[in-house]
């Protein structure tokens, strides 16, 4: 009963956006974390890749509790799901792989990925999954230890659904087609299995909710950089 009572206040938790962690704290943590991220990746060599990086988070617009610290690096840190999705830690530090850049088959598509870690800094995405954990920890009492990762992957999903859904606003209203990112993550998501068993919503949910948001927006013309492609081309 106990452990059902104390998972409740994590979902209430969940829908209220309860934070344990200060911005203070957060930006320390964040810190931390980037400084040892750091050490185990290799920074781009190429200047105008995070020049152009910069500029188009500059065109996205998106304010943030924490400034934006992107970094582009050349490793892959985490790509279980293939969409070479950036790493977003806590305090603002996003870290853009190479990878990413050279899978996007358009600037549109990198904008939209871009636009979703974004959301992930906007939401504090990370020290509120932290806040979920701690709680989920206080709840769990099964001796196998079970309860709190599939609590914890309930959440991610939930933040990666919510990142979505302001990365098409922000995409659109940034002048990158939407439909770009439901392309993307179309083309490269690989299901892990089981949706409860998944930090990611399964692709084919994860498209269509991305489609439904895009259906209520105001038709508008979109543009596409060349840019992109040179940016590409001093990659490969």
């Amino acid at each position: 009963m106990r452990t059902c009572a104390l998972f409740l206040v994590a979902l209430g938790a969940s829908a209220q956006g309860v934070n344990f962690y200060s911005l203070e704290q957060e930006a320390d943590l964040g810190a931390r974390m980037a400084e040892s991220l750091l050490h185990q990746k290799t920074p781009t060599a190429h200047l105008q890749v995070r020049e152009y990086v910069q500029r188009l988070m500059q065109k996205i617009k998106l304010d943030a509790p924490q400034d934006y610290k992107v970094s582009v690096i050349v490793e892959d840190t985490r790509d279980t799901h293939g969409t070479h999705e950036p790493v977003v830690l806590p305090g603002g530090y996003i870290f853009v792989p190479e990878s990413l850049i050279l899978a996007a088959q358009n600037e549109a598509e990198f904008a939209g990925m871009l636009a979703h870690a974004m959301a992930h800094v906007s939401g504090r995405h990370a020290t509120r999954l932290l806040t979920r954990n701690e709680i989920a920890n206080a709840a769990n009492s099964s001796p196998d230890g079970r309860t709190v990762p599939v609590a914890m992957l309930m959440f991610q999903r939930e933040f990666e659904a919510e990142a979505d859904m302001l990365a098409v606003n922000l995409a659109a209203a940034a002048g990158f087609d939407p439909a770009a990112l439901a392309r993307y993550i179309d083309r490269t998501q690989v299901d892990e299995g089981p949706k409860a068993f998944s930090s990611m919503p399964l692709r084919s949910a994860r498209v269509e909710k991305i489609d439904r948001a895009i259906a209520v927006l105001s038709a508008r013309a979109y543009s596409q950089s060349a840019e992109f492609l040179a940016i590409q081309a001093q990659l490969r």
